[in-house]
């Protein structure tokens, strides 16, 4: 690959200096699914994109796909960034809202502080995220890069294949 000019990646994590942008398909699903879940979950609850202020490249690229897929549903929509210690704080004002995780390891901070009239989203996977969905905490995940969300229906847990758009 010639990498003197200025290069844009699609779907791929190439590793060069002039790399001035990744487009990510797998964000794009991921941000479109999730903000089709919270428009038909939770339609008019103030939403709340939780993040720790340490995200990654990846993590950022998926929040920003996020903010614009839930732009494009005309969601309006807010960002907090805190770390786990300041979480209660952050998230007192928001009783009732839709709390979106885009970071596996914030799931379980925020189910275990947000009060417990909020609905819960979340990205990733795992025993803590699983049983916290199972006793109805969660109301949506979202699992990558496979693209199946996995919702709370009626006190059981399905998995549901996601089609590409």
């Amino acid at each position: 690959i010639d990498d003197r000019g200025p290069m844009v990646s699609i779907d791929e994590r190439l590793q060069y200096q002039s790399m001035v942008a990744h487009i990510g398909v797998q964000e794009q699903r991921l941000a479109e699914t999730m903000a089709q879940l919270v428009d038909e979950r939770a339609p008019s609850r103030a939403c709340v994109i939780v993040g720790d202020g340490n995200e990654t490249i990846s993590e950022r690229e998926k929040i920003k796909a996020l903010e614009n897929a839930l732009n494009d549903k005309g969601i309006k929509y807010r960002t907090i960034q805190c770390s786990n210690d300041g979480l209660a704080d952050a998230l007192k004002n928001e009783d009732g809202a839709a709390l979106i995780c885009m970071k596996p390891d914030m799931i379980q901070a925020v189910c275990e502080q947000a009060a417990q009239s909020s609905m819960i989203f979340g990205v990733g996977y795992d025993n803590s995220a699983r049983d916290y969905l199972e006793d109805g905490r969660i109301e949506a995940l979202v699992v990558i890069p496979s693209l199946i969300h996995i919702r709370r229906c009626r006190r059981t847990t399905s998995l549901c294949p996601r089609r590409p758009p």
